[in-house]
């Protein structure tokens, strides 16, 4: 019996099972549109002064997490304390640029300097990500340009279109709402 005892306060005690120090992050709205402020929200425990780092990708300049560029031209924006260890920051309107990317990461200290991050530097995920989107532009185009007739379809009806359930187009072919490590979490996470 105090062998289990014994068991049970090494294994609850171990970090593997200790909580994250920054939790429950999200943004809202999910897919925002141009011009729409974006409001970032996390649970952060023991830590302060959180700073939400921010990366705006424009269209055709992604940049991988190899890529030297990746570190560069991160915004520091500092995140309200809300009480109970909530903290959030509004996002400008002016980085929700039609088809652009928006990397996040929240970033803490300790009282003793300790830096904590989220998602973690070593993270398979460096970020997590929102895609701004103001729908559909209209098409026109021929299978066979030059010998095929033209096709012509509006942004309405491109609209309609239905895209795979549970799924949108983002930063990693595809995201959704994932675990972070043991906390649920509705911020999308860019891979590599």
């Amino acid at each position: 019996m105090m062998r289990s005892a014994l068991l049970a306060t090494l294994l609850f005690a171990s970090p593997f099972f200790a909580a994250e120090p920054i939790a429950e992050v999200s943004h809202a709205p999910i897919s925002p549109k141009p011009d729409v402020p974006v409001v970032v929200r996390a649970k952060i425990a023991g830590f302060t002064k959180p700073i939400l780092k921010l990366q705006a990708v424009s269209p055709g300049k992604y940049l991988r997490k190899a890529d030297p560029a990746y570190e560069k031209d991160w915004t520091d924006l500092p995140m309200k304390d809300d009480g109970n260890g909530a903290f959030s920051v509004t996002v400008p309107a002016t980085y929700q640029k039609h088809r652009w990317l928006v990397r996040y990461r929240i970033t803490a200290t300790d009282a003793a300097g300790k830096a904590v991050r989220a998602p973690a530097a070593d993270d398979a995920c460096p970020n997590f990500a929102w895609w701004c989107d103001a729908g559909p532009a209209a098409w026109t185009g021929s299978r066979e340009p030059g010998k095929a007739p033209t096709a012509n379809y509006s942004a309405e009806f491109l609209g309609t279109l239905r895209t795979s359930p549970g799924r949108t187009s983002g930063a990693c072919g595809s995201t959704r709402a994932t675990t972070f490590r043991s906390t649920t979490t509705t911020a999308r996470r860019s891979l590599p």
